[in-house]
Formats: structure tokens, C-alpha cells, sequence
């Protein structure tokens, strides 16, 4: 499911006409940015709760 969703957003950016390296950087970032959203990863570093 996942899986198929990065694709599809891949192809999305492919689509607009982005290269490849650049559209890769574009779904890094963006999944980066929602796993430290939900899972607070920055927040917890900032308080010293990971390890």
C-alpha cells in the first residue's frame, strides 16, 4: 500500500516535468517531514527522550 502510493506521487512529479533526482529529494523530505510529525522525533530530541 505504501509502496504504491510513493509511486504514484512519483510519477505525479515525473508528470510535472521534475527529474528524477530532484522529485526523489521531494518524496524524501516529505515523508521525513510527516514520520518526524507523527512519531515527534524532533520534539523528543529537544527533551533528551531518545537514545
Amino acid at each position: 500500500m505504501i509502496q504504491t502510493v510513493l509511486r504514484d506521487r512519483w510519477q505525479e512529479l515525473l508528470h510535472l516535468e521534475y527529474d528524477s533526482e530532484t522529485a526523489e529529494r521531494i518524496l524524501v523530505g516529505a515523508l521525513a517531514y510527516y514520520l518526524d510529525q507523527r512519531f515527534s522525533i524532533s520534539i523528543r530530541r529537544k527533551l533528551g527522550w531518545s537514545s
